[in-house]
């Protein structure tokens, strides 16, 4: 039986006013599984959906009404992703003498 905790950072950066700020998301999953030495196991369920919108103009034409519309478009894209990670552990046979003497600490 084990622990495990897994996750993924993003940083990103948003416009304000001519500068950018920095702005990170962690996402973490953490389960605990029972597994044979060297069966592999899926750890998953760190999903992510982006979207975003680009908007387009020519400027003074498109703010004219009703003929403007003609001059400016909108896209939407929106992207969905699932990150999972195929783990294989291997239990190491260390003589306990080594781990007494060691400054080494597992969490």
């Amino acid at each position: 039986e084990m622990s495990v905790k897994t996750g993924d950072a993003n940083l990103t950066y948003d416009s304000l006013l001519r500068g950018y700020i920095p702005q990170s998301t962690t996402r973490e999953v953490q389960t605990i599984v029972r597994v044979r030495d060297g069966e592999p196991f899926v750890v998953g369920g760190l999903f992510n959906e982006n979207k975003s919108e680009n908007v387009w103009k020519i400027p003074i034409i498109s703010e004219i009404p009703l003929l403007g519309e003609l001059f400016k478009g909108k896209n939407t894209s929106v992207t969905k992703s699932e990150v999972i990670m195929v783990v294989v552990p291997y239990i190491l046979d260390v003589p306990e003498s080594v781990i007494q003497g060691s400054d080494v600490r597992l969490n």
